[in-house]
Order: C-alpha cells, then structure tokens, then sequence
C-alpha cells in the first residue's frame, strides 16, 4: 500500500449522517472517484473516495 496523502480535518454531518473531511492526495490520487484507504492513529481502516470540493 502507499500513501496516498493526509486528511487535514474531519467531522460528523448531520445532513448527510456521516463523516466528511478534507485533506491532500497526491497527484496520481488526485482523480475524481479514486477510492482511498483512510487509516486514523488508532489503526483503524475506513473506505474514502476522491471527490471535487465545492
């Protein structure tokens, strides 16, 4: 696996009853849809996709 950048922040949204955040990818994870692999400092795993911000 390589690392494909970092999550700059995070929180739960009531609107959408789930946890969004922000961060950086690198260039080749930078495509719309790339689905990434969050890893918190507890080592647990969670599913992200590359979205546009808007």
């Amino acid at each position: 696996n390589k690392e494909a950048g970092v999550v700059t922040s995070s929180a739960y949204s009531p609107a959408l009853t789930s946890v969004v955040g922000l961060g950086y990818v690198q260039k080749d994870f930078a495509t719309e849809g790339t689905q990434v692999e969050i890893v918190t400092a507890n080592e647990e795993r969670f599913p992200a996709t590359v979205t546009k911000l808007v």
